[in-house]
């Protein structure tokens, strides 16, 4: 339900972004409107990709997703975004424009661990795969040895 909800706001904030950034900065000069409103769309797609995250990244797992979003927002979205920014004609939007190619990639990397994960879960058969050795034993009272 996140998604298509996400999906659904994302879709407004691209359609409207000067109605939405005048609600927003009530009192601010025409200028400023027009700036906020022209980083809008990348606020969109950030909320998409974020959605699309929080689905994906609830497998169980701190240490894998963790490793993803350190990747797609400090390895890709900053050093991209830095010099965009930087050497850029429109600075935020460069910045922006980094962090949202981070988080595309951030969403990409938990789809395929989740597309491998779930695949893993499985055996051929359809049944569970068995547990691995060790795993589970709190469940088996062992007999005791004399």
């Amino acid at each position: 339900m996140t998604s298509p909800v996400s999906a659904m706001f994302a879709v407004t904030i691209v359609l409207t972004p000067v109605p939405i950034a005048s609600l927003i900065l009530d009192r601010a000069a025409g200028s400023t409107v027009i700036a906020a409103a022209a980083l809008l769309p990348f606020a969109a797609c950030v909320l998409l990709l974020e959605s699309v995250q929080s689905v994906l990244s609830g497998m169980q797992d701190a240490k894998g997703p963790l490793v993803i979003a350190v990747i797609g927002a400090w390895c890709l979205g900053l050093p991209l975004g830095a010099p965009l920014a930087w050497f850029g004609e429109v600075p935020a939007q460069g910045l922006w424009t980094g962090l949202v190619l981070g988080g595309a990639v951030t969403t990409a990397l938990y789809a395929v661990r989740l597309r491998s994960r779930l695949s893993g879960a499985r055996s051929p058969t359809g049944s569970e795969t068995p547990r691995p050795a060790g795993e589970g034993e709190a469940d088996v009272i062992a007999p005791r040895r004399r």
